[in-house]
């Protein structure tokens, strides 16, 4: 047995070959050291001068949204301490008196603005900090979620430069309801169509429209079209038309992309995806992978989880990624700990990446299936997500390289086994079964 599976095995490669994970999302720093060797960012060579890829159009083409900071040096620190204590109280708790501190903040309006705005200038390097964090060969290719002709989706909120409505009718509020779907739509469809031109397989996309906010938006925009307050059964109505067309649509859009798999944060609401609506992570298709978030070996108190609409769960709380180089300038360091299920995707994001690595044959289907099958379930998750696991790099990429020799469903069955392990290249030898996820 150990003799036929190190046949099957033998081809084990010495450097991985690169590939790229497209990161949708806004405040990407070009110019941080550490990302900037495992940015995707063109190739050329003496008979072929042109980039492959190139810095225009949907992508970053420059730094000047992080040449300079949003906040002062005493803004940041604040902002900086506060996002650290939200990492403690979910892992250890807090002291009285953080927690008072905390409090206060919480309910200080100009400081909710500075910490929403810091989030947007920098979300991006964080995520494509933790997607890079694991294997070589792992690139990213900034997807620019702002700054471009059509409208963008917000991280976790809707675009907020709808311009001010003067008409007092139901019929413009309708249609105002109909343009805001059109452009969320045309969106989607121009990134990933430029996205699939480059050749991308796994795409990386943390943020979401949420139920709650569109509900809020859809309010003041009939208040401030008609004059009149919408009845509740009547905008419950409204927005679930909405949402319904969202998911129809984009369902359609993916299905264009066969062999892209799409990796969505599941949300920050602390809600069950089931029962309300969040997009994009709720579309219904076999190559997109919602992602929940774990705090340890729990679902983190304030994560999206779904029996029929979140897929897997990957690690969300007190995960340290990158800080751009303008506030490290400020601050002195490099890193900070985030929270949410947009770390928790480009985790998985960062594993699918790999998994091509291993088996570029593999199929976005077979990615998705592997991920979910040789995940680490923990009793926690039992009835909210459908794998009720947690992603495990060791077994997942046990299974991509096993399917390289034979059936997809015999590598998942002797990935699962533990009749074998491999470590760097070291003879496969039986092991007792694992207790805990590896990465």
């Amino acid at each position: 047995m150990i003799g036929l599976l190190l046949s099957l095995l033998i081809h084990i490669s010495i450097a991985s070959p690169s590939v790229t994970v497209a990161v949708i999302d806004t405040g990407f720093d070009l110019d941080n050291e550490a990302l900037k060797p495992k940015l995707k960012t063109g190739e050329t060579d003496e008979e072929s001068p042109q980039p492959t890829f190139k810095l225009e159009g949907w992508n970053f083409s420059d730094n000047t949204h992080l040449k300079s900071s949003v906040l002062k040096e005493g803004e940041i620190q604040e902002v900086l301490y506060y996002r650290a204590l939200k990492a403690k109280a979910h892992q250890q708790g807090l002291t009285v008196d953080e927690r008072s501190w905390m409090e206060i903040k919480k309910t200080n309006p100009e400081f909710l603005k500075k910490l929403k705005l810091f989030k947007k200038h920098t979300h991006g390097t964080m995520v494509a900090g933790i997607l890079t964090r694991e294997g070589e060969g792992v690139e990213v290719f900034p997807v620019r979620g702002l700054g471009i002709e059509v409208p963008a989706v917000l991280i976790e909120s809707l675009p907020e430069d709808v311009a001010p409505i003067k008409k007092f009718s139901e019929a413009e509020f309708r249609r105002q309801v109909k343009l805001s779907e059109d452009r969320v739509i045309r969106k989607m469809s121009k990134m990933l169509s430029w996205i699939h031109s480059n050749k991308i397989r796994v795409i990386n996309a943390s943020y979401g429209v949420t139920q709650k906010q569109t509900m809020t938006r859809f309010a003041e925009w009939h208040k401030e079209i008609t004059g009149l307050e919408l009845d509740e059964i009547k905008l419950t109505e409204i927005v679930d038309q909405y949402f319904v067309n969202l998911f129809r649509r984009a369902h359609r859009i993916l299905e264009r992309y066969p062999n892209s798999l799409f990796i969505f944060s599941a949300g920050n609401a602390a809600q069950n995806n089931d029962l309300t609506h969040h997009f994009p992570s709720k579309i219904q298709s076999e190559n997109v992978i919602s992602v929940a978030a774990l705090n340890q070996d729990r679902l983190a108190s304030f994560s999206n989880w779904g029996k029929e609409s979140v897929d897997i769960a990957a690690p969300g709380v007190g995960i340290m990624s990158l800080l751009p180089s303008v506030y490290s300038a400020q601050t002195g360091m490099t890193k900070t700990p985030a929270n949410g299920t947009s770390m928790a995707a480009p985790f998985v994001a960062n594993l699918a990446a790999r998994c091509l690595q291993k088996n570029e044959k593999l199929k976005a289907v077979d990615v998705k299936k592997i991920i979910l099958t040789t995940g680490f379930k923990h009793p926690e998750l039992k009835d909210k997500m459908r794998s009720e696991a947690e992603a495990q790099p060791d077994k997942t990429l046990k299974a991509c390289e096993l399917s390289l020799e034979m059936p997809l469903e015999k590598a998942l069955e002797l990935a699962m086994s533990d009749v074998i392990q491999k470590d760097q290249g070291a003879p496969l030898v039986p092991t007792e079964s694992s207790e805990a996820p590896k990465s």
